[in-house]
């Protein structure tokens, strides 16, 4: 399919969206035993993840070869990508420290970019990748979950990766659920669900409305 995509929509939030990515560079980010990778003080992944991811990342496996992952988290995804048999692995990852971690976990530093994804696609000019893995899970801001936000997020995601860039594959990402929600990107932007998986009980003081995250896949032929 041709992806149709808003230039005044990319031009109007990519100053803002690279501010903010920038800054996410040298953003203090620990571990914590009971929650999981927080940068800045919000939890960005959670422990209990992991068989969200693996499941992810290996349906992506089966259908790419050359794949670019966006943020390392706790390197669920990433132990999956690097014992698969793929002709390349591209690491892009915002956070300096947590790029680090990921060399010290056994990525080559030749597969780590150390960007925000906003700046990895404006300084790409041909995408030589034929698979995108995405993790937005589980919230944007401070676990004030909106379907809408995130619709809005995604939309600029898919706009941004086929502005400049001509890219051919499958993009894999995962969401939280909020009741029947399916992600509302635009731009001819077709996505298939995968599958759900409950989110734990103990989630629920943080994320009250969300019961399930969600895997979804885009399959895109662009030009």
């Amino acid at each position: 399919m041709e992806l149709r995509v808003d230039q005044h929509y990319w031009r109007e939030r990519s100053a803002r969206a690279l501010n903010r990515a920038s800054q996410l560079k040298q953003r203090p980010w620990r571990i914590t035993a009971d929650t999981g990778l927080q940068v800045a003080g919000i939890t960005n992944v959670f422990h209990f993840e992991r068989r969200i991811q693996e499941f992810a990342a290996g349906y992506l496996v089966d259908r790419a070869t050359k794949i670019v992952e966006i943020g390392y988290g706790l390197g669920f995804s990433a132990k999956i990508f690097l014992t698969a048999d793929l002709a390349s692995y591209t690491l892009v990852e915002a956070n300096a420290g947590i790029a680090r971690r990921a060399f010290r976990r056994g990525i080559p530093p030749s597969s780590i970019q150390t960007i925000s994804w906003q700046s990895w696609l404006q300084r790409s000019k041909s995408l030589k990748c034929d698979g995108i893995y995405y993790d937005c899970f589980p919230a944007l801001t401070n676990f004030r979950y909106q379907a809408t936000q995130l619709d809005r997020y995604l939309s600029h995601f898919f706009s941004a990766l086929t502005q400049k860039n001509t890219f051919t594959g499958t993009v894999v990402f995962i969401t939280l659920q909020q009741g029947s929600y399916i992600p509302k990107i635009g731009g001819g932007v077709h996505v298939t669900h995968i599958k759900d998986f409950n989110l734990p009980a103990s989630t629920r003081p943080r994320l009250p409305s969300c019961r399930r995250s969600s895997i979804w896949a885009a399959a895109l032929s662009a030009r």
